[in-house]
């Protein structure tokens, strides 16, 4: 055996892999796919109804949306018959949670729990917008409003999902 095994590894060594090199010539450098910031939708109002407007976001997607959404209330809106019901609220923070482990109940949710402040009434419209904004991530089942306040306790305005809204 061991007379064998040399003239082996032997012979394994001048011969290699068994692939010869090419003549194959690099032109040009590989192509590179650049990405943009995904393309999503906020929800304003037009002639009553809800609307989906595109706004680009950047990576942590449903803080970007709603932040882009308040932001939104405080710009011109790009005609004249679309508004925002969330004039006066600013967005605080958001907070996610995720549905207990169970195997019966798969895909796990999650839901977010958006704080929010602002002492003006918030129509079922501007609910809406917030709740159907966050939703676009397909994980959220349900979304809580939250209304932060400074002179007493925060109040709950209830937990809704977009369909319950429209």
């Amino acid at each position: 055996m061991r007379r064998w095994s040399t003239p082996i590894a032997l012979a394994a060594l001048v011969t290699g892999c068994g692939i010869t090199p090419n003549s194959a010539v690099e032109k040009a450098p590989p192509p590179v796919v650049t990405m943009q910031p995904p393309s999503t939708h906020i929800w304003l109002v037009k002639r009553g109804r809800l609307e989906d407007v595109p706004v680009s976001t950047p990576k942590d997607h449903v803080e970007g949306l709603l932040a882009k959404l308040f932001d939104a209330s405080k710009e011109p809106m790009p005609d004249d018959e679309t508004s925002t019901h969330l004039r006066g609220f600013t967005l605080d923070r958001t907070y996610t949670e995720r549905a207990p482990r169970d195997p019966d109940s798969l895909p796990r949710t999650e839901t977010l729990t958006v704080y929010i402040k602002g002492e003006s009434k918030l129509t079922r419209l501007a609910k809406a917008q917030i709740v159907c904004t966050a939703q676009q991530d397909s994980k959220i089942d349900r979304v809580k409003i939250v209304r932060i306040s400074d002179n007493g306790p925060d109040r709950s305005e209830g937990s809704n999902n977009c369909k319950e809204l429209q």
